[in-house]
């Protein structure tokens, strides 16, 4: 992963931080499409998360799939029209709750858009099933575009442990989910788990401050070799300090 990090720095003609964000991000040449029944799911879930004042259970939620072949195909196909064209890049999941907390650790997973959406819905059950009210994630929803971190999953020092403990329950589940190259700047958990944390309180994302820094050294004429191996070296001293977090903090 290094010397894909490296070939990248090498290869970046770009002229600002938000393009060298792209080329870290989105991965090249790599076409998938999202799996339109597990979409159809997810169109469910996200309507109902987003019409009501309730919080909506995990029962409700496995009784509106089971019926889904009984849904207006006009309606559902309004639905996903809507979505395309409220949330162009991202579709943000969260409860009421979450919004009202402060996050600024990060999970980024790189699950194949023809997952993406079978990863989202068995996580959203985990999380039903088990009454969270603070979960809080993004989903990308450009299916023409593959991205290192096609899931985000925003979380704090309280709660980065349970919901790191629901995706590793969910990959076990379901080896047939197809996860990509991971986050390149990510802090490393496990082989498809990368993390990062936020700056100033979460106020700065991890991977703008990263593409900043980054930037400014290619700028001044670091080679890309050395920028990858800091790079390198700093997510590995970072690297158990995550994993000490988590295991704290798994099963509160």
């Amino acid at each position: 992963m290094n010397n894909e990090l490296e070939v990248i720095l090498k290869n970046f003609k770009g002229f600002t931080p938000d393009e060298l964000y792209d080329d870290l991000t989105i991965i090249p040449n790599k076409n998938s499409q999202f799996n339109e029944e597990e979409f159809k799911r997810f169109i469910i879930s996200f309507s109902l998360l987003n019409g009501t004042n309730t919080d909506i259970s995990f029962e409700n939620l496995k009784d509106y799939w089971e019926k889904l072949s009984r849904v207006n195909l006009d309606k559902l196909e309004k639905m996903k029209n809507n979505l395309e064209k409220y949330f162009t890049h991202w579709i943000p999941i969260a409860t009421n709750t979450a919004k009202e907390i402060e996050r600024n650790i990060k999970i980024y997973l790189s699950v194949d858009n023809s997952s993406l959406h079978l990863f989202v819905n068995k996580f959203l059950l985990k999380c039903l099933s088990q009454d969270l009210k603070d979960y809080s994630f993004k989903v990308n929803n450009n299916q023409f575009i593959n991205r290192r971190d096609n899931i985000v999953i925003h979380c704090n020092v309280e709660n980065v442990g349970i919901y790191l403990r629901l995706v590793q329950e969910v990959i076990k589940e379901n080896p047939n989910i197809i996860f990509n190259s991971p986050h390149l700047l990510g802090i490393p958990y496990d082989n498809n788990i990368f993390c990062g944390v936020d700056y100033e309180n979460g106020s700065i994302s991890y991977t703008d401050r990263l593409c900043e820094k980054i930037f400014e050294s290619l700028k001044e004429g670091y080679s890309p070799e050395k920028i990858a191996n800091v790079l390198n070296y700093k997510k590995e001293k970072l690297a158990p300090n995550i994993y000490a977090l988590v295991e704290n903090n798994k099963t509160k």
